[in-house]
């Protein structure tokens, strides 16, 4: 896994020359930024929130937050935590009911 400044991610998945789907994992607060296409992240370890423009969404193991494209987001592990789990980038909306 590659170091960043909020913690550690790896590529398992591109699309061309885009990542679809990243391994991440947040040991520390993320910057805002936006992407052109959806972004969904799986969390499967650590607590935390997930900031969606003005939505602020509180996650555990088994959450999964849908970002709509264009929106500024970041995530935010609790102390003492590591915030791990799955990022998939994709250009339609998600049912996230039919999940």
């Amino acid at each position: 896994m590659a170091k960043t400044s909020f913690g550690f991610m790896d590529i398992i998945h591109r699309i061309g020359n885009k990542p679809s789907i990243e391994l991440i994992s947040f040991e520390s607060e993320g910057r805002a930024h936006k992407h052109n296409e959806y972004e969904s992240f799986f969390v499967f370890k650590g607590s935390g929130k997930v900031i969606s423009g003005d939505i602020t969404y509180d996650v555990s193991p088994g959450s999964l937050v849908e970002i709509p494209p264009k929106t500024d987001h970041w995530m935010i592990p609790d102390e003492g935590q590591v915030l791990e789990g799955f990022l998939w980038y994709h250009s339609d909306r998600v049912d996230l009911n039919q999940i």
